[in-house]
Order: C-alpha cells, then sequence, then structure tokens
C-alpha cells in the first residue's frame, strides 16, 4: 500500500512538472516576438555585470529562502562580476540568509518551519551547546543536504547568533567557492583557475564521502552497543 501510493505521489509530480513545462513553453512562444532577442536578455542577465544587476541580487536574497539551489547564484555570480567580487556577493546574501532563518527560528514562525522540516524528515536532535557545536559543524560541512535546510537546522537549536554565524557562514562560503571560482575562471579564460576549481570539487567529494563513512560507521558502532545484550539481560 505504502509502495503504491508513493508511485503514485512521483507520478503526480512528474505528471506536474510537465505541465509547468508545457506553460511555461506555450507562454514563451506566445508572449514572445524575438526568441533570439529573449535569448540574448538571457544571456545578458547571466553573463553581464551591468545587465540588469539589481533583479540578479533581489533574486539572490529571497529566492535561495524559498528552496533554489543556491549554487545556481553562485555560478552566475562568478559569470557575472568574476571570482573576487562574486565571492564577496555570495557571502553578503549568504550572511542575510542566515540572518532570516535564526531570526525566523526564534520567532513566533518556528512552530511552522518545524513542522514543515518534521514531514520532510529533517529534525535536529536536542542536545547540549558543546554537543550542538560538533553537530553542526559535521552538518553543515558536509554538501548532503540542501542549503537552506542546513541554515534552519542549525538556527532550531540553542546556540548563540554569534555561534551559529562563525559556524555556518565560513563553512557555507567555502562550499560556494569552487562553484564562483570555476565560472568566474570561464568568463576571464583563465585555465589555472578553472583547473583549481575543478580540484576543489574532487577535494570536497573527497572528504564528503570519508566524513560519511565515518560517520556511518560510528553509527552502527553505537546501535551495536546499544543492542548488545547487558550482564542482567544474560543472567535473566
Amino acid at each position: 500500500m505504502t509502495e503504491s501510493r508513493s508511485r503514485r505521489s512521483r507520478a503526480s509530480l512528474w505528471l506536474a512538472l510537465t505541465l509547468v513545462a508545457m506553460v511555461v513553453v506555450a507562454m514563451v512562444l506566445t508572449f514572445a516576438n524575438d526568441i533570439g532577442q529573449m535569448l540574448g536578455q538571457i544571456k545578458d542577465f547571466v553573463l553581464n555585470p551591468n545587465a540588469q544587476t539589481e533583479w540578479y541580487l533581489l533574486a539572490l536574497v529571497f529566492l535561495p529562502v524559498l528552496g533554489i539551489p543556491v549554487s545556481l547564484f553562485c555560478i552566475m555570480a562568478g559569470a557575472k562580476f568574476g571570482f573576487g567580487w562574486g565571492m564577496l556577493v555570495i557571502g553578503i546574501a549568504m550572511a542575510g540568509h542566515m540572518l532570516m532563518c535564526f531570526a525566523a527560528m526564534h520567532s513566533y514562525i518556528k512552530p511552522l518551519v518545524k513542522r514543515f522540516l518534521d514531514r520532510r524528515g529533517y529534525q535536529a536532535p536536542a542536545m547540549n551547546e558543546s554537543s550542538q557545536v560538533n553537530w553542526a559543524v559535521g552538518l553543515v560541512a558536509l554538501p548532503v543536504l540542501p542549503y537552506m535546510v542546513k541554515n534552519i537546522l542549525v538556527a532550531s537549536g540553542t546556540l548563540p547568533l554569534r555561534t551559529y554565524m562563525m559556524i555556518n557562514w565560513p563553512l557555507q562560503l567555502l562550499h560556494a567557492v569552487p562553484y564562483v571560482m570555476f565560472s568566474g575562471a570561464v568568463k576571464s579564460q583563465n585555465l589555472t583557475l578553472m583547473w583549481v576549481a575543478i580540484g576543489m570539487f574532487l577535494i570536497f567529494w573527497i572528504g564528503a564521502r570519508v566524513l560519511q563513512k565515518r560517520q556511518n560507521s560510528t553509527e552502527s558502532a553505537t546501535n551495536q552497543k546499544n543492542d548488545a545484550p547487558t550482564s542482567d539481560d544474560q543472567t535473566g
């Protein structure tokens, strides 16, 4: 029953996505007088730093909060502004996102956000502050969960704002470096910087795999220890 319901849900999702794609294509063909001109405007929006910068910055501030992957904006930042200025823009935007998440999780809308996370299987464990720090570092360091889920989960604990930002902001910004670096290198045609970005991607991927294996082995050992019969159980 559960499997069939899951299949129906996936089928409904794909139908909905297909319908949205069809509507988008129909709107483009209906309202775009010149497809080439529209594509040129999109290219300028992504690549030209002087083209519609205010709209890009506005989208960068709000769309990641709604769940749009921040990596897309990191790539656009490097392509529009280059590596240095692109990292500055992304760094400021990430700080804003984190402050918004912290404010949300310490206000009256916290129960709403927690229910939203609970329905999707995301929960922050109850622990003391020192344990929260270790847990938050491990959570943010692994590029597994979505960007905004990490921000909200770390903010849902009892860590003060300064600790929250000192943990979250540098690690999240570090994840953005290869995206901005690679697109910035493509923009400036810097092959050395391009290969450095690829090397960083590779290091992050290997590091994430190693950390995941360590966490899985630690959890398995803990579960085996908890499941092992005690002397009282053996006596009984």
